[in-house]
């Protein structure tokens, strides 16, 4: 099972799935995101292949572009 490392810097997000490492760049954080950026608000790593990301649908919020953005690069990383 995937394992994110313990104190990441701000969107990075570190996984180790078994027998090999990866790291993924996730492009920034959510508006206004009151931990500076910590993937933990964004999305969190459910189960192998399960990824559970924070969406809107409100092409008026300004989090819409960045769930996208943040979803296209973890969905071309990995087969999820």
């Amino acid at each position: 099972m995937p394992r994110r490392a313990v104190h990441p810097p701000p969107q990075y997000v570190y996984l180790e799935p078994p027998a090999r490492q990866t790291v993924i760049w996730v492009p920034r954080g959510l508006h206004l995101d009151e931990t500076s950026g910590h993937i933990d608000n964004l999305c969190c790593f459910a189960a192998p292949g399960k990824v559970l990301l924070s969406w809107t649908d409100n092409v008026e919020n300004p989090n819409y572009s960045i769930c996208r953005e943040v979803g296209t690069t973890i969905s071309t990383t990995f087969d999820t």
